[in-house]
């Protein structure tokens, strides 16, 4: 089986993957995505990628990619519990759990928090707790057993760092995937925001890791800031149609532009 992203995450990229993957190489010696989240683009392009470091500002995204990774078993036999014992009492009870310490147990709760919430989304209040709703699912997959092992296998031997983009150093021939906080959209994916700061900063690493001999592609929203913001003649952007998946109602999710950058 093929494996896909285990978790729901605002804009993820299962919906434009095939444009991304247009503009990849057929073969990657080091392949960096440094704003992880649900990682479509590094499970569609697995099978180019001889070497893949993934990473993510997120501390407890990054640990399910490591449970996954290292402790499957015990992951699937919590995820049944919870899937077993599933109610609106059990959802709030499991997202009052703050302070647990055992990385499977806090995993387990990530994705079953995850695919139970409302719309699938990740947000946390200023003391850094999860604080989404109960979404209303008639049957929520909360364990996906066959697609979970199939991510245990394709993440064996790949890098996996908790982390910011500002941290990576790449070798030559690298090829960067950064799909960082869009302008003007949801960015509050930890308890710091990624405020037009940061996306100027990124801009700037950009710059740094081409330097060095890396070839990197960015997404982002279409906005005029963005577009002023990569309008050196270095960049080339290309526009592109995405489908929208986050919104309170389904006929609300039709599509939007977005913008591919890459030098």
């Amino acid at each position: 089986m093929k494996a896909r992203p285990f978790i729901k995450w605002v804009g993820g990229k299962g919906g434009i993957s095939r444009k991304v993957l247009e503009h990849l190489p057929n073969e990657i010696e080091n392949y960096y995505e440094p704003f992880l989240g649900g990682g479509a683009i590094f499970f569609n392009a697995r099978k180019r990628l001889k070497n893949a470091f993934l990473s993510d500002v997120n501390a407890q995204l990054v640990q399910v990619y490591k449970v996954i990774q290292n402790n499957i078993d015990d992951l699937i036999r919590i995820l049944d519990i919870h899937k077993k014992s599933h109610s609106k009492d059990y959802y709030y009870n499991i997202r009052s759990m703050h302070n647990l310490d055992n990385p499977v147990k806090m995993s387990a709760r990530f994705i079953y928090l995850n695919k139970t919430c409302y719309n699938g989304l990740y947000r946390v209040n200023k003391n850094n707790e999860f604080n989404v709703p109960m979404g209303s699912y008639k049957n929520p997959a909360i364990l996906d057993e066959k697609n979970l092992r199939a991510c245990h296998e394709v993440l064996q031997n790949v890098n996996i760092q908790f982390g910011s983009f500002e941290d990576i150093e790449v070798h030559k021939n690298s090829v960067i995937y950064c799909d960082p906080p869009y302008d003007e959209t949801y960015n509050q994916y930890t308890v710091n925001k990624f405020e037009r700061d940061i996306q100027e900063k990124l801009r700037d690493k950009v710059l740094e890791w081409s330097r060095q001999g890396a070839k990197v592609i960015i997404s982002n929203a279409d906005t005029d800031y963005i577009r002023e913001l990569y309008k050196n003649s270095v960049f080339t952007i290309i526009d592109i149609e995405a489908p929208r998946y986050i919104s309170c109602k389904t006929d609300g999710r039709d599509s939007t532009q977005e913008l591919l950058i890459m030098l």
